[in-house]
């Protein structure tokens, strides 16, 4: 039984989470979406909190393929959000850097998404959002430790 509601828990976790992109990405009425991908809009979330880094480190962490995100970076930083800092200490070494219009476009698709999942959960209680963010620090927890026994 145990093993039938975990089965279920990850299923619908999964459809959730491509059911609220796909909803996001479709409903929200604003033009900074049409001009930013999903994907880039997780590499500013990436660099937005683990700051500066080069593109193999990035690739390494995210388990992005290394033309995918190649490609990625060429179309970010053709629109102003990303930019190629060269190391102090190796000047072959580039970092890909957040700029202030990648921030500024992170910060309006963050207050967007912000916005329109809270007008969408409304009616989710004070006690049922208090036990979702209690569950997910502890998946959090778990993926940090790498799913070793707590």
């Amino acid at each position: 039984m145990k093993d039938q509601k975990m089965e279920e828990a990850v299923e619908l976790f999964a459809e959730v989470m491509i059911l609220g992109r796909n909803r996001i990405t479709n409903e929200i009425p604003d033009n900074l979406l049409n001009q930013i991908s999903p994907e880039q809009v997780e590499l500013l979330d990436f660099l937005m909190k683990y700051g500066p880094m080069t593109s193999t480190e990035i690739q390494n962490r995210m388990l992005v393929g290394k033309s995918a995100l190649s490609n990625r970076l060429k179309k970010m930083e053709n629109n102003g959000y990303v930019k190629f800092v060269p190391s102090s200490e190796d000047q072959r070494v580039k970092y890909v850097e957040i700029t202030a219009e990648g921030k500024t476009s992170h910060e309006r698709h963050t207050r967007l998404v912000n916005e329109y999942v809270s007008d969408l959960l409304q009616d989710i209680n004070a006690e049922e959002v208090e036990q979702f963010i209690q569950t997910f620090h502890k998946i959090r927890s778990i993926l940090q430790k790498g799913g070793q026994q707590r």
